[in-house]
């Protein structure tokens, strides 16, 4: 091949080894962006702060004034401040501070020196902390034998919930529990016939969680709620704990507001998951009374407790305000029951026709003379749907006795269906219904015997009583 034909075969062949080099720019390109991809990733996983997975905490436990975690290769994680710490059984320690090393040994003490720690966290006597099994039972047989008054934004608790822990919350096995050997005088003057004393005092902005109080005192109350504010964001909150009163004249929990002797007002009380049972002569499970129109609950809540007296399960007595509203009641899914044989109300109300709104739902109510009885308005609603009344006696019992109050405006309607009302004995009446002047339409016998399932045994029984009470303009009195 000569040489004019070489070169014309290096002109048609294609450039390979051009191509080559352009291919191996675009490879090395790709390969140096992830390379940088990978650091950047990786630099930032350095910067941002590991995740502290479940797995990572160790089992909580107290240090000084808080709950902690072990996390290895890092510092103990927080998960609860401000705690001080009560121990029963370390009552020999001479260097009681509040602290988990060294716990004080009396509730009392810790709620007087707890400063700005708010929780007060109570150790059964005898016992020791881990993950709650029983929720509550007996608990040990060693008791605080003493009678404590919180200070306001306290709260008392053998739990504290731990939200970002697998284990949930801290907690006793069993509740721990007051029982002290003499109550604390609370109320004494000329408004009542004989003083009466608490083993529990709780001010307002107080919580009482998963404990138990005991007291075998006359004239004494487990818990005394003593409100000395008309602040509307005021309250006091009862939950999961056990109240138990066994002398005359005793009651579960008292709230007595009255501007003139006592206390003044409060925003919100709330009792939930409880177990209250008072027993003795004219024992009273729980008592909600203000006594003059000067004095105001804004919110009364009490879901899911079982509440027994003697006389009375659940006792209401609110009177007309003096100006604006009372405020709204819940009674949701309560067990309450009165056992006295001669005299006994389950639920008695004596309620404000300025109440905003009151839902009376879904409780099962029981007595031996009455099962729900008393005044009820609003200005707003009211709701008494799904209740089941049972009164089981010798003679005039009755399951559901009201009278709307005069000047109840009822705006959002009188709703009283879906109730099983069963009564049984001489004279026995499942439902009766007395009607002031008011605006609300009157109500209808036959549609209340329909929309209530009502079972009435006994001579002389009938199920269902609409009145109306009128107003007589000669004597200005009302007749029926």
């Amino acid at each position: 091949m000569n040489k004019e034909e070489q070169e014309h075969n290096r002109e048609k062949r294609p450039e390979f080894p051009k191509e080559r080099k352009n291919g191996s720019h675009w490879r090395i390109g790709l390969a140096v962006g992830l390379a940088m991809l990978v650091l950047l990733l990786a630099v930032c996983a350095l910067l941002r702060p590991s995740p502290q997975t479940a797995a990572e905490c160790g089992p909580p436990h107290a240090t000084g004034y808080g709950l902690f975690c072990a996390v290895p290769g890092r510092e103990a994680r927080v998960l609860a401040e401000k705690i001080t710490f009560v121990d029963r059984d370390n009552s020999t320690d001479p260097q009681q501070d509040g602290t988990a090393e060294h716990p004080f040994a009396s509730i009392q003490t810790a709620a007087d020196r707890a400063g700005e720690n708010t929780t007060l966290f109570v150790y059964e006597a005898d016992g020791k902390v881990g993950i709650s099994r029983e929720n509550g039972k007996e608990g040990s047989a060693e008791a605080y034998e003493e009678a404590v008054r919180l200070h306001p934004g306290q709260t008392l608790t053998s739990i504290i919930e731990l939200p970002d822990h697998p284990a949930g919350k801290y907690a006793t096995d069993h509740l721990p529990f007051i029982k002290p050997t003499k109550a604390l005088e609370v109320a004494c003057d000329e408004t009542v016939s004989e003083c009466l004393f608490a083993a529990l005092v709780m001010p307002e902005q107080t919580t009482l969680r998963r404990m138990r109080v005991v007291s075998v005192q006359e004239n004494t109350t487990a818990i005394w709620v003593d409100s000395v504010s008309a602040e509307p964001d005021s309250r006091v909150h009862v939950l999961e704990s056990v109240l138990r009163v066994t002398a005359d004249n005793s009651a579960g929990l008292f709230l007595w507001l009255d501007a003139a002797k006592v206390s003044t007002s409060l925003g919100e009380l709330v009792v939930r998951d409880c177990d209250i049972a008072a027993k003795g002569q004219n024992a009273e499970g729980v008592k909600i009374w203000l006594f003059n129109e000067q004095t105001t609950l804004q919110r009364l809540t009490l879901e899911r407790n079982r509440i027994q007296g003697q006389v009375t399960g659940l006792g209401l007595l609110f009177p007309e305000p003096s100006a604006g509203q009372q405020g709204t009641l819940i009674l949701r899914d309560n067990e309450i029951a009165a056992v006295d044989e001669q005299r006994s109300l389950g639920l008695f109300m004596m309620l404000s026709a300025r109440m905003e709104a009151v839902d009376i739902s879904d409780n099962t109510v029981s007595g031996k003379t009455r099962g729900i009885v008393g005044a009820i308005g609003a200005r707003r609603s009211v709701r008494l749907c799904g209740n089941r009344v049972t009164v089981i006696g010798k003679e005039n019992v009755a399951g559901l006795v009201l009278i709307l109050r005069k000047d109840a405006a009822f705006t959002e309607g009188l709703v009283i269906r879906d109730n099983v009302v069963t009564v049984q004995g001489r004279d026995a009446l499942g439902i009766r219904i007395t009607e002031n002047e008011s605006g609300t339409p009157p109500l209808d016998e036959a549609r209340l015997a329909a929309e209530n399932s009502v079972r009435a045994e006994g001579k002389c029984a009938h199920k269902v009583r609409v009145k109306r009470k009128e107003r007589n303009t000669n004597t200005g009195q009302d007749t029926q």
